[in-house]
């Protein structure tokens, strides 16, 4: 069973069904994604989430995805409970409010973020943890916009 989430090498790997790879290496903590529409941010959260949902064998017997959480408006009262997890957040700029930036902002070293946004949200990081996504031979990967020494 493959873990799509590695919490060590910081790299989330999972393939659709069409067999569109999403190859993601994380940088630190917490990475914003501010990308255009139709890349594949919002496809990579409702392919997640099939498969946590999903009673399939196959699906089952292939992914790990105990270690991931899928931030939306219907479970955002949950976002404090998280240990140890990848929280992806959809349209962050839709759905989170003060507090919810807030408890990321603190949260130094209990979870790691992966947050698609098209706008600011007053998270604290340098612009080294800010990507777009690039889509090349049916592999999704990060672009990150800067990679400037010094910026923390």
């Amino acid at each position: 069973m493959m873990q799509c989430f590695n919490w060590d090498t910081n790299t989330l790997n999972i393939k659709t069904n069409t067999n569109k790879t999403f190859n993601f290496i994380l940088k630190g903590n917490k990475t914003v994604v501010c990308g255009y529409s139709a890349t594949g941010k919002s496809l990579l959260c409702n392919i997640i989430k099939r498969y946590q949902n999903s009673n399939n064998v196959q699906t089952l017997k292939k992914y790990n995805l105990d270690n991931i959480f899928i931030l939306d408006r219907s479970n955002k009262e949950k976002l404090a409970e998280q240990n140890h997890k990848l929280i992806i957040i959809d349209r962050a700029d839709l759905i989170l409010e003060k507090a919810d930036i807030d408890i990321i902002n603190s949260d130094t070293d209990i979870n790691k973020y992966l947050i698609f946004s098209r706008k600011p949200l007053g998270i604290y990081l340098s612009p080294n943890y800010f990507a777009n996504l690039e889509v090349e031979d049916n592999t999704v990967r990060l672009r990150y916009l800067f990679n400037v020494r010094g910026w923390n």
